[in-house]
């Protein structure tokens, strides 16, 4: 022991390690179809942090990105935070800024960067509008003691049932049934957001339909898109598919791409557009084209295809790839004119844009675009009658407010804001409402100005008071 050289009392010059701003934290499920989501390693992040999130990324992330002021917009933080997950800007420089912040050299594997090369830019299709989890994989980590994540293929678009129990994914609580936001300091422990139960719970395959051949085709192909890590990096290009799939095409149907569209039941010059004039497809649209032609993606990409005993088969179908906009006939269009009209005979009620158009079959974008007249005169006619509501609406809590005040001078109590707020809230108002503080402040001064007060017998009647104005 005492022959033993410590490295601390050395001779050389010490050299420490680097030093990470934030937590070393390990992203879990790397390379595996589990990987864990971007999202959710920002959540636990935080957690480690003990910090909420809002406050974990306003402080050290966001600072290093663009979205500094799009954060604070309306709806992001439960909306458009989504796209963390996907292949976009946000995805980038969100991995860029944990990346440094952490000192992990491969935090791309949470998102779909990786294949940003073969998809459009505006990432269609990828992810799915709300979040969603498996509960079995929820319940089987906090009892196996393992970090409770949230798994990237969860939140694929196409994804609709867990790849290891195949149960459809939940977006609701189990309790208290409300859907969870993007971006929530509950989240993370998997737990409600509202209500804060656990949302994990046992669920058995036979508590649901069977899994269907699509369902069964996506899940285990984006499991595979996502396992296949920043190798998949070199398969992600658009000339690598043209080549595939022009090959495909003469191998297996015998002739160009306009007849494996014909094959398949594709739109015309939809495949054509990608491998003539170098559209690059969406992400949804390339997982169709694959469960049509029977090749799972990584296998199309790689030509494993062609190195099969037997040549694929292809199966055509009706599913459109596109959603397309109605147009409605001339008797549809009437029939909406005069369903607006009766709408602006109320001014008591009104009816939303969105609600108008799906009774009618139709989107909001072609209720907007196609029938602009109708959709103006729909629109000033709701917010006519909001403000008229909302107008309506203050005069009655002015009223209440006044009662409010009138009856704690009944009681015989001293009149302090603290009192006053007490009995606003039993009301189900706030003296926090600038307008209806206001009128309870004036009401108390005009009382006190007459003499009633503490001190003053108040009638048992207040209609028998003198007029205060």
């Amino acid at each position: 022991m005492a022959n033993q050289t410590l490295p601390l009392w050395d001779d050389g010059e010490l050299v420490l390690p680097p030093r990470s701003r934030l937590f070393h934290l390990k992203l879990e499920g790397q390379g595996e179809h589990h990987q864990e989501s971007l999202l959710g390693y920002a959540h636990r992040l935080a957690n480690a942090h003990v910090l909420p999130i809002v406050k974990l990324l306003r402080a050290e992330v966001l600072g290093r990105t663009d979205m500094r002021s799009a954060w604070f917009t309306s709806g992001f933080s439960k909306k458009y935070s989504k796209t963390i997950n996907g292949y976009a800007k946000y995805a980038e420089q969100m991995s860029q800024a944990l990346e440094t912040l952490t000192l992990n050299v491969d935090l791309r594997s949470g998102t779909f960067l990786y294949w940003r090369g073969l998809f459009d830019g505006k990432g269609t299709g990828v992810l799915h509008p709300k979040r969603r989890w498996c509960a079995n994989c929820l319940i089987e980590d906090s009892e196996g003691q393992r970090p409770v994540i949230h798994k990237l293929v969860w939140a694929s678009y196409l994804v609709s049932h867990c790849p290891i129990h195949l149960t459809p994914l939940r977006s609701d609580c189990p309790s208290c049934g409300l859907e969870q936001i993007f971006v929530s300091d509950a989240v993370a422990l998997g737990r409600c957001c509202h209500c804060g139960a656990f949302l994990g719970i046992k669920e058995g395959r036979w508590e649901f339909p069977d899994v269907s051949p699509r369902e069964q085709f996506m899940v285990t192909a984006v499991s595979e898109m996502i396992s296949m890590g920043p190798q998949s990096a070199e398969l992600a290009s658009i000339d690598r598919f043209i080549e595939q799939i022009k090959a495909f095409s003469r191998s297996v149907v015998g002739g160009g791409v306009s007849r494996l569209e014909r094959e398949i039941g594709f739109r015309r010059k939809s495949i054509e557009r990608w491998t003539c004039m170098g559209k690059k497809p969406q992400f949804d649209q390339f997982l169709e084209l694959c469960f049509r032609i029977n090749v799972p993606p990584i296998q199309l990409l790689n030509g494993a295809w062609n190195k099969a005993p037997e040549p694929g088969t292809v199966q055509k179908m009706d599913v459109p790839i596109r959603k397309h906009h109605r147009v409605l006939s001339e008797a549809g269009i009437t029939s909406l004119r005069d369903d607006v009209d009766r709408l602006l005979l109320s001014e008591s009620s009104y009816e939303d844009a969105v609600v108008v158009a799906a009774r009618h079959g139709i989107t909001m974008a072609s209720f907007k675009n196609r029938y602009a007249d109708v959709y103006v005169r729909l629109a000033e006619h709701r917010l006519r009658v909001r403000a008229l509501l909302h107008k309506q609406r203050f005069k009655m809590q002015e009223e209440k407010t006044v009662d409010v005040v009138r009856q704690l001078y009944r009681n015989g109590a001293r009149l302090q804001r603290g009192q006053i707020e007490i009995g606003m809230r039993a009301a189900g108002m706030t003296l926090k409402d600038p307008r209806l503080r206001a009128v309870a402040f004036e009401e108390r001064a005009k009382l006190e100005a007459r003499g009633i007060g503490v001190t003053t017998p108040i009638m048992d009647s207040w209609v028998s008071l003198p007029s205060l104005d």
